[in-house]
């Protein structure tokens, strides 16, 4: 039972890693696309355009994060009006 355990976090640390909201929006993406193409959309452009926006959150998050943390500050939480933050992009 103890390996099974280890095995599973590894796997969850694996996937998901230390942004979950990056590996959720990677996988809205991903079933997004799947969608479209099985209604014979051509969505090849939809996964590196989401990968690099998502990408671009998450540094930008991290940056906020480590820049907080170098000024003793608490962590800024998102803006209310912050759209992408529901949506996964931007």
């Amino acid at each position: 039972m103890k390996r099974a355990r280890a095995f599973g976090a590894f796997c969850r640390d694996l996937v998901v890693g230390d942004d979950w909201q990056l590996t959720a929006g990677f996988a809205l993406v991903l079933i997004l696309t799947w969608l479209l193409a099985a209604d014979g959309v051509n969505a090849w452009w939809l996964i590196p355009l989401a990968t690099t926006l998502l990408l671009a959150r998450s540094l930008r998050r991290a940056i906020r994060q480590k820049l907080a943390l170098m000024r003793d500050e608490p962590i800024p939480a998102a803006p209310v009006g912050d759209s992408s933050v529901s949506s996964g992009f931007g």
